[in-house]
């Protein structure tokens, strides 16, 4: 349970936390140094007899890995602050990694923002994916899929809200989150490891997620240069996944067309901007025609790996 200066999000999710405590273990609790009085708040408020508290220094993924790291259960939840889940809803999550014999279980939150709920975004891979399941029933993802969906999707993850998940213990400890990438750490993790993990979907909803409009979202800029280094940093998953064959040879051909294709957007921007005289327009004709070639190369790349997938 990561903490850090969320009082208020506490308050309300510790009666959700103490409907499904009797099936843990032991709690983690990670505290980066909270001054709102939320540390002094679980420690007075949670009662458990396998309760433990660290207190470290802030970092999102840093505090998962610290706690993973001290778990010794057969299973690892996180609960986040602001998100729920049910007694009833972990306990399907354990029988599913149980009867599949997966490493990691996902399911669909509820969505909640403004003190209004509904549905998860719409462009959420795994919610297409589940929309298209029957209800109440699991599907175990191929390797091909969990990893040619990772790619196609970055940087969003199929792993949706990790508050909504359940891992096997000895697989997450042994595969701590990356740190390197902001709060994109578990879109990392499962490029990372999409290969290994076998990875189990649910259409069962029993859990919420609370967004946070705090989070500052990034430039057209900003969002290209942290997708370059993701997912440049995380392609070498693809070198030992030889099973993959042509699969792995179409997901290097559309990263390396995605970001061509993003950097040639990026210059077209710029040169509408910048564009006077007749050089100056000659220049932007020019990186529009670049950009609309490397545009349908990459549509027809990933045309085919979504074939693949089917």
């Amino acid at each position: 349970m990561p903490v850090y200066n969320c009082l208020e999000l506490i308050k309300s999710g510790l009666p959700h936390v103490r409907r499904w405590q009797d099936l843990a273990d032991e709690i983690i609790v990670v505290d980066s140094f909270s001054s709102d009085g939320s540390f002094e708040y679980i420690v007075e408020n949670l009662q458990h007899p396998g309760l433990r508290v660290i207190r470290r220094p802030r970092g999102l993924y840093e505090s998962w890995n610290e706690g993973i790291a001290t778990t010794s259960g057969k299973y690892v939840y996180i609960s986040t602050a602001g998100d729920t889940i049910t007694r009833d809803q972990l306990l399907h999550l354990i029988e599913i990694l149980e009867s599949h014999a997966a490493d990691a279980i996902v399911s669909q939150p509820v969505f909640i923002s403004d003190s209004q709920e509904h549905r998860w975004i719409e462009g959420w891979r795994t919610a297409r994916l589940l929309a298209a399941m029957p209800p109440d029933s699991v599907r175990m993802l191929s390797k091909e899929e969990s990893c040619g969906y990772s790619f196609l999707d970055c940087p969003g993850s199929l792993l949706g809200s990790l508050a909504s998940d359940l891992f096997r213990g000895d697989f997450l400890r042994a595969r701590p989150f990356p740190t390197e990438y902001g709060r994109f750490g578990d879109t990392a993790w499962i490029i990372r490891h999409a290969t290994q993990c076998r990875l189990a979907i649910t259409t069962r909803i029993g859990s919420s997620f609370f967004h946070h409009f705090s989070e500052k979202p990034l430039t057209p800029e900003g969002h290209f240069r942290f997708y370059r280094r993701l997912i440049l940093g995380e392609r070498h998953s693809l070198s030992g996944a030889k099973e993959l064959g042509a699969l792995r040879r179409l997901l290097r051909t559309y990263v390396i067309l995605k970001i061509r294709c993003r950097l040639l957007w990026l210059a077209k921007k710029n040169r509408r901007a910048e564009r006077t005289g007749l050089n100056g327009l000659v220049r932007a004709a020019g990186t529009g025609a670049a950009y609309l070639a490397v545009r349908i190369a990459q549509e027809m790349t990933e045309a085919r790996i979504r074939r693949r997938l089917r």
